[in-house]
């Protein structure tokens, strides 16, 4: 388990390392990462609320799950449904 001594002292080691490098793929690099592992977050609640809401507004008659189910299976034998 890490500890906020060992995060703070990777948070330093990491920042000097960026402020000494010319590196600009290194630091682009770096950037993608960052832009990336932030995406991953977790959904809040009313985000999840929110993107149902959407999901709803787009297709207010519902989908025929059942009807879905076969066409996969027919399409996809292999996989699992």
């Amino acid at each position: 388990m890490e500890t906020t001594v060992d995060i703070n002292a990777l948070r330093n080691e990491l920042a000097r390392e960026i402020l000494e490098t010319d590196d600009l793929g290194l630091l682009e690099w770096f950037r993608e990462k960052m832009d990336s592992h932030e995406s991953l977050r977790p959904y809040t609640a009313e985000e999840l609320r929110a993107r149902v809401r959407r999901a709803e507004a787009e297709d207010p008659e519902g989908t025929d799950w059942d009807d879905f189910e076969k066409e996969l299976k027919q399409e996809l034998p292999w996989l699992r449904v």
